[in-house]
């Protein structure tokens, strides 16, 4: 693939799909796409490796066989593609694999950092995981987010009507501290452009949302860190308040000095990434550069 700010894909094309979204300075943008295709290609092989040379059928294959299952393989599709987005200084990778989890990579390229002492890049800034990729609306914002929380508490959730819903967006938003308004004012990127009309959501929400009952006692702090580039639709304040209402109350509370993990949400022009990250204490913000002088010896 090509580097952002280049000729390539467009952005829009990774909707849909797990993807991740990197940064680097200005005029690095090619550097950086090669340095993030190699760092995914090599950890994909780590994080997902090969079960055993074996058929569908259970039966061993011959050399021969490998090769040709190989060469299908790798003709077949490319397991990463970069698009381009637009945005100066910002590289976008769409994940093809439906079975590969973004965040699970991108703590695989952190933990190998740790682990190996050794950097893996120069050029990249952050490196942060993207689960679900869509169009910034609100119909797309809030079945997105619903989605996120239904994957990751699995059995916290149960559905209710509307009515019971715009009453746990108003709670929430009353509870909000100041504390939640001062971080995601300081994570708040820029908004010098104004972006693209919306494309129309393909599929409405139905009439009835889940929303949290008490099953765990077990709670786990997070924050939500909210970013924009060249963005207008998408408000910080609009969207802290839909993943507050909808995330499990009876394991979940917000602490955004210290928390635990994070729901990530990355708006620029006229897409929006989401994921929650539960291990985000472990990636240094995003921030692999920072993890590097952290954890190795020298960043030469």
């Amino acid at each position: 693939g090509k580097p952002s700010g280049g000729k390539g894909p467009d952005v829009a094309s990774a909707r849909g799909h797990c993807s991740i979204l990197a940064t680097c300075d200005v005029a690095r943008e090619k550097e950086a796409t090669k340095e993030i295709l190699n760092l995914l290609n090599q950890i994909l092989d780590e994080v997902y490796p090969e079960s055993d040379n074996t058929s569908s059928s259970g039966k061993s294959m011959s050399v021969e066989e490998l090769l040709a299952a190989e060469i299908r393989q790798n003709s077949s599709k490319q397991n990463f593609v970069s698009l381009n987005t637009g945005v100066k200084g910002l590289v976008f990778v769409k994940i093809v694999r439906k079975d590969v989890c973004p965040v699970r990579m991108v703590e695989a390229i952190f933990d190998q950092v740790e682990r190996t002492k050794l950097p893996c890049c120069r050029h990249l800034c952050r490196i942060v995981p993207l689960s679900k990729v869509f169009f910034p609306n609100e119909e797309e914002l809030c079945s997105n987010i619903q989605e996120i929380v239904n994957e990751n508490f699995p059995t916290t959730v149960r559905p209710v009507d509307n009515d019971t819903e715009e009453s746990e967006l108003h709670s929430n938003k009353k509870a909000r501290t100041e504390d939640d308004t001062a971080l995601a004012t300081s994570t708040e990127g820029d908004n010098s452009a104004s972006a693209p009309d919306d494309a129309e959501s393909e599929q409405k929400i139905g009439s009835k949302r889940p929303i949290s009952v008490p099953l765990t006692p077990s709670m786990i702090t997070y924050a939500v860190h909210f970013k924009r580039r060249n963005h207008n639709t998408l408000t910080r304040s609009k969207t802290q308040d839909e993943v507050t209402a909808r995330m499990p109350k009876s394991c979940t509370r917000v602490d955004v000095r210290n928390p635990q993990a994070v729901f990530v949400v990355e708006a620029f022009m006229n897409m929006c990434g989401i994921a929650f990250v539960p291990n985000y204490t472990k990636l240094s913000d995003f921030n692999i550069g920072k993890h590097q002088k952290i954890h190795t010896q020298s960043t030469e």
